[in-house]
């Protein structure tokens, strides 16, 4: 860091007159006095204003790792015979910003403690790590309030509570079906929190009232419309779908000009202080004084260029909420990247350095472009077991096969083989694709690897392939249907739900976007609780969150996302709480196709994602 002359100045007047007993402050004053050509620098004078009043050491008396590239500058630089993946901490006399003044031993048989500055980014775990297991729950009060709806909290729940209470921020990472909103809610009561905000999609909003109810609370405001003036903002409990933000907290981004040529307002971006503040001040979201917010679905934020994302953190800075509380099944969505956007919504250390994080866990380098602009590119993710390391503290993850009183859960994959006269059309429709591109001048020839590229990306052949996968799904279905089994069908296009509901009729229902909420709830009471219905038709982003369809045990998909925790998150609507039955989910494929090529990418994601995400028991191995 750079301070001011102003700053240094104050640093050498303490240093002259120091009288204290910190090791570092009075070498730093006899070099000073004694050696003529002695200067001091920046990070001296941070020590010395940063610490010349603490006198007393800090005992630790830690074992802790670090990383890899600390232990090799400390093999150089100590001229070991090894990399030192772990130093024992006896005491701390010092910090700054960036560092720990520490006294440390790198082997069990050095004699004596060293002195040593350790970089603050090298610790892969916390220093001061809160022990949230020995968090005292009123396990009683909370059964008790949950008497009337006859539920019960579990032992994982207890633990989960404990952890939240534990923790000011953090991220509640149980896999889906666990029951984490119980947990959240449970320690929404027992935190002495007086206002709370909950944040989640809009499809969960009556969701989260009723699991409110459970406890037998019904201080519960639940902000509907576009007029702030309208919504009750004065109830403990306050539920705010994710597209209010978007609405009216995204707009401190933008503000309004008159082009001089045209006489035409603009909307532009704008980051000034003056639009942000103006629009800001009146806000019922600001006003209102939340001390916890939880983010339900929170795997939603992990993009930073979207809107809810940008909205919702400019919300969580500003506000300068004290506790929030992340929810989510799959903290890491697709990479590092992603997962680094939600630890700065709990504003993590690790997320305070964005150039440290991205160059070491993401493979970022820079390119500077003709203009001279830099640019950070990323890669291939890096480094992934030192990141579990260095962030298991901030989450707590269980899975379903931890607890006793689920049921097993099998992936099946399904592969078919397209018929000739299917290949002929599959491979066709690239080449008419390409040709028409480039009879409407979008693209040259020489350009169609680019073409392909967008191609791809841009989904054409996954829907050829989903809907010629519509047979094969109707015959697994019908399958086991008979054996008296209820199915659940995951499709990535809605044109995909239309044809399956053309075949199963008025046995089946469909969830897909464009529905209202009501038509969404019948849908799922329907196949609930209706036994002439056997078949739930869904969009996987659209039925990936909120539901839990535990009266079907089989769920098929038809198509999948590009995007691991889409299909995670929509194959665990039947892996819930309450399920008695095995759960078999197929996943299906055409040989040597682009569905192949989608699932072994998303096999290669998963590999990342499990890296960095432990669950309990594997945190420690």
């Amino acid at each position: 860091m750079s301070l001011s002359n102003k700053k240094k100045e104050q640093a050498l007047d303490i240093l002259l007159e120091y009288k204290g007993e910190n090791p570092e402050i009075k070498r730093l004053k006899y070099n000073l006095s004694n050696k003529k050509n002695f200067v001091l620098n920046d990070l001296n004078y941070e020590y010395i204003l940063s610490n010349y009043e603490n006198n007393e050491p800090i005992l630790i008396n830690k074992t802790v790792k670090i990383a890899k590239w600390f232990g090799e500058q400390m093999q150089k630089k100590y001229d070991i015979e090894f990399v030192p993946e772990k130093l024992k901490i006896s005491y701390i006399v010092g910090e700054t910003s960036l560092i720990y003044h520490c006294y440390v031993k790198y082997r069990s048989s050095q004699t004596e403690y060293m002195s040593l500055f350790l970089p603050k980014k090298a610790l892969l775990n916390p220093l001061f790590e809160n022990n949230w297991r020995n968090t005292e729950v009123n396990v009683d009060k909370l059964n008790q309030l949950l008497k009337k709806s006859e539920r019960t909290l579990k032992k994982h729940q207890i633990e989960g509570i404990k952890f939240l209470l534990g923790s000011k921020k953090c991220i509640l990472a149980d896999e889906q079906g666990l029951g984490k909103s119980m947990e959240l809610a449970g320690a929404s009561i027992l935190g002495n929190f007086e206002h709370i905000l909950i944040i989640c999609p809009s499809s969960l909003k009556t969701n989260w009232k009723k699991e409110l109810s459970f406890f037998s609370i019904d201080d519960i405001s639940i902000i509907e419309g576009t007029k702030p003036d309208k919504w009750d903002m004065n109830k403990k409990y306050v539920i705010c779908n994710y597209d209010i933000f978007d609405e009216h907290l995204h707009k401190v981004a933008y503000t309004i000009v008159i082009d001089e040529n045209t006489g035409e307002e603009k909307k532009i971006k704008s980051r000034k202080k003056e639009y942000v503040d103006e629009i800001m001040k009146d806000n019922p979201l600001i006003q209102a004084d939340f001390d916890l917010v939880i983010i339900d679905e929170a795997h939603k934020l992990s993009n930073s260029t979207s809107n809810r994302y940008k909205a919702i953190k400019d919300y969580l800075q500003k506000s300068r909420v004290e506790n929030i509380y992340l929810s989510t099944g799959t903290p890491i969505a697709n990479n590092a990247k992603n997962y680094y956007n939600l630890l700065s919504l709990i504003n993590s250390e690790i997320s305070w350095d964005y150039m440290y994080y991205m160059k070491q866990y993401c493979g970022a380098y820079e390119i500077t472009l003709k203009t001279g602009r830099k640019v950070l590119i990323t890669k291939k993710d890096t480094n992934l077991e030192e990141l579990m390391e260095k962030t298991k503290h901030v989450y707590l993850r269980r899975l379903k096969d931890e607890l006793k009183d689920l049921p097993n859960r099998d992936i099946i994959e399904r592969y078919y083989d397209l018929t000739d006269k299917e290949w002929i059309e599959y491979n066709q429709l690239w080449k008419e694709y390409e040709q028409a591109q480039i009879d409407l001048g979008n693209i040259e020839p020489d350009k169609l690897d680019d073409l392909n590229k967008q191609l791809v990306e841009g989904s054409l052949l996954r829907q050829y392939l989903a809907k010629t996968m519509i047979p094969y799904t109707i015959e697994l279905a019908e399958e086991h249907i008979e054996d008296g089994s209820k199915i659940i069908i995951g499709c990535c296009y809605n044109i995909e739900v239309d044809l399956l509901k053309e075949h199963f009729k008025d046995k089946s229902v469909i969830y897909k976007g464009g529905m209202t909420s009501k038509q969404k709830d019948k849908a799922q009471d329907e196949f609930t609780n209706n036994p002439k219905i056997k078949v739930f038709i869904s969009n996987i982003q659209a039925g990936g969150v909120g539901l839990t369809l535990n009266a079907a045990n089989i769920t098929i998909m038809n198509s999948y996302d590009w995007v691991p925790s889409s299909n995670e998150q929509f194959q665990d609507r039947n892996f819930r709480i309450g399920q008695e039955k095995d759960v078999i989910t197929y996943y299906q494929l055409f040989n040597n196709t682009f569905s192949e090529y989608i699932w072994n990418t998303l096999i290669k994601k998963l590999m990342t994602i499990n890296t960095v995400i432990k669950d309990e028991k594997n945190k420690n191995n």
